[in-house]
This record gives C-alpha cells, structure tokens and sequence, in this order.
C-alpha cells in the first residue's frame, strides 16, 4: 500500500469501543481531519480533495472531539458498531 491510501487509513478515528475483546464492535468516526498529517498531502490533491467536500474545508478536530464525546456518553451508550461520518458531506 502506498503513503497515501495510507494516510486516509490512518486519518479513520476509532473511539467508544466496550467490552472489545468479547464483542468485536467499534465506533468509527472516517473523515478528512485538519491536521499536520493531511497538512503533508501535496496541495494539489488537497485542492482536488476539497473541491468535492459540499462544505469547501477540511473538518477540525474539535468537530471529531464532540462526536468522541457524545458516543462516550450516556447519550451514546446504544450505538455500537456504527461508523459517524465527519466529512462536510462528502458521502453525500
């Protein structure tokens, strides 16, 4: 695999993970994140990347850091296995 599929694979959040071991399930949170990692991509294809992102950016982690928060929660304590999409509507 190359650096970059790579870097999508490692952009992919995993958090709200319970009883792993026994059940296997996990929340994932996959998005295209403002960070130092996506800062490497060349700028031509992180213009490419955001002229198909409806929202015209690229999420920031305090948005990934509230969904963290909410399947952390109580108000999150049924969601299992379940994949939260941050990315400005891009799977649209």
């Amino acid at each position: 695999m190359g650096k970059f599929p790579q870097l999508f694979c490692l952009q992919s959040r995993h958090v709200g993970y319970t009883n792993f071991d026994t059940w296997g399930l996990a929340n994932s949170i996959p998005g295209f994140i403002e960070t130092e990692m996506i800062s490497t991509v060349p700028e031509k294809i992180r213009t490419k990347l955001l002229e198909q992102i409806p929202m015209r950016r690229f999420g920031r982690a305090e948005e990934v850091a509230r969904a963290c928060v909410y399947l952390c929660s109580a108000d999150g304590d049924y969601i299992t296995g379940t994949e939260l999409s941050i990315n400005g509507g891009l799977y649209m």
